[in-house]
């Protein structure tokens, strides 16, 4: 008789806490778009600058410009969404760092 009692027990206690954790949760149908998009056009990070190519040569001597505007542009023009949230790095601090140590 005690094992069904404390089972009995188990059960309503571990309802409540199966009940008290799905209310904790958000509803399902109060859906909002996790998706920002926090970067203006390619133009606002080159400084004003045309091009990938024309803002190397005006403001980096020394590296490959050729090179660095392929590889620049293939980092600036990524249009892929970005997640509320999630941190991500500046496009453009990413396309600098990258573009000048491979491209010297």
């Amino acid at each position: 008789m005690t094992s069904e009692v404390s089972i009995a027990v188990a059960v309503v206690f571990g309802g409540g806490v199966l009940v008290a954790g799905v209310q904790a949760l958000p509803p399902l149908t109060s859906w909002e778009s996790p998706v920002t998009q926090k970067y203006g056009p390619v133009t606002d990070w080159l400084d004003g600058a045309p091009s990938e190519f024309a803002y190397c040569q005006q403001r980096l001597p020394g590296i490959d410009c050729g090179c660095f505007a392929d590889k620049a542009e293939q980092i600036l023009r990524n249009n892929r969404p970005e997640v509320t949230g999630w941190s991500y790095a500046n496009r453009m601090d990413l396309a600098l760092n990258q573009t000048t140590n491979a491209c010297r």
